[in-house]
This record gives C-alpha cells, sequence and structure tokens, in this order.
C-alpha cells in the first residue's frame, strides 16, 4: 500500500485542518493592551500617621525611663508599663475591639443552635430508631446523664417525624446557620 493509498483517519484531518500555528500570535494579540497599561499605584493601608520604625535603643533616648531597649518584661520600669497599658487602651479603642467581638460571638453562637439542628435533621433522614438508641447507649459514657437525655429524646423525636419535615428543617437550619456563619464573618472584617 502507498501512502496516497492509506485511508486518512477523522481526527488527524481534523487536526490537520485547524490553524495551531496562529494560537500563540492570537494570545499575544489578545493581550497586547495590558502590555502597555501604566502600574497602578495603590495608597498605602491605613495605619499610623506618624513613622515609628526607630530603633529600640533611639526611642530609650528620646523617652528615658520608659524601658524601650529591655530585653525582658521584667527589666520595664513602672513608667513603661504605664506607656504600654496606655498604648493597648488607644489601640483597643480605634480598632473598636469590644464591638467586633460582640458581633463575632453573637452571630457565631446564632450559627452555632441551627447547625446543631441541621445535624439532627440531616440524622434524623437516615437514622432509624434502634439506632438511635444504641448510638445513646455509647454516648453514655462520655456525656453527663442530663444531657444524653436532653439529646436523646430530641434524636428519638426526630427519627420519628416524617422525611419531609425533616427535609424543610434541614433545609431552613443550614441556610439559617449559613447566613449566621457569614455575618459572623463579617463583623470580624468589619
Amino acid at each position: 500500500m502507498t501512502d496516497d493509498a492509506k485511508p486518512k483517519r477523522p481526527v488527524r484531518t481534523w487536526l490537520a485542518s485547524r490553524p495551531y500555528g496562529l494560537a500563540p500570535w492570537i494570545v499575544l494579540l489578545a493581550l497586547a493592551p495590558f502590555a502597555f497599561r501604566k502600574p497602578v499605584v495603590h495608597a498605602p493601608p491605613p495605619g499610623l500617621s506618624e513613622d515609628r520604625t526607630m530603633p529600640p535603643d533611639d526611642f530609650d533616648t528620646v523617652e528615658p525611663m520608659r524601658g524601650r531597649a529591655a530585653r525582658h518584661p521584667h527589666h520595664i520600669p513602672l513608667l513603661g508599663w504605664r506607656d504600654i497599658l496606655w498604648r493597648t487602651w488607644r489601640e483597643i479603642t480605634v480598632d473598636r475591639l469590644p464591638a467586633v467581638a460582640g458581633g463575632v460571638t453573637f452571630y457565631t453562637l446564632l450559627a452555632l443552635f441551627p447547625a446543631i439542628g441541621a445535624f439532627v435533621s440531616l440524622y434524623g433522614l437516615f437514622a432509624d430508631v434502634a439506632a438511635v438508641q444504641k448510638q445513646l447507649s455509647e454516648m453514655s459514657g462520655v456525656f453527663p446523664a442530663s444531657v444524653i437525655q436532653i439529646v436523646g429524646e430530641q434524636m428519638l423525636r426526630l427519627a420519628s417525624q416524617e422525611q419531609a419535615k425533616l427535609g424543610a428543617a434541614f433545609a431552613v437550619s443550614l441556610l439559617l446557620s449559613v447566613w449566621s456563619a457569614n455575618a459572623s464573618m463579617q463583623a470580624l472584617f468589619d
């Protein structure tokens, strides 16, 4: 058989008909406008208004008896500790630390209970009553009896519910938990 007599494969024919040699040039042409753009100059991040990058020895000469060059905390004099406490208090108020911590705690606790509800609803969708009782007896060695009683009653109640109700409870609990967790993270970055 000669080369002309061999049947061409459809994939090779298709590949041979494509202009793959032009692909790098097309990509370069598409990226060319980005090459001549001026670099964007970003403003420095917000922070202290004055430059505080001098070494501790220079701080010690400017503000003597403050313990700026101390190697250990017990070498800092009383005046230095007063400065540390003052700067800490000032940064706490500037950064709104109590408000941020309160927001994060609130939304985290708000997300916790729907997450537990979603877990228990999902558990109720797939578990049967016999498995629930077996797992409750296994948990009795780890948790106090009052916790086992409260959780056990709820797990048995959920395991005996209809599947449609458990599915709806799972969906609502999951959505509320995700929303609360998202709000918690937004409060953290506020």
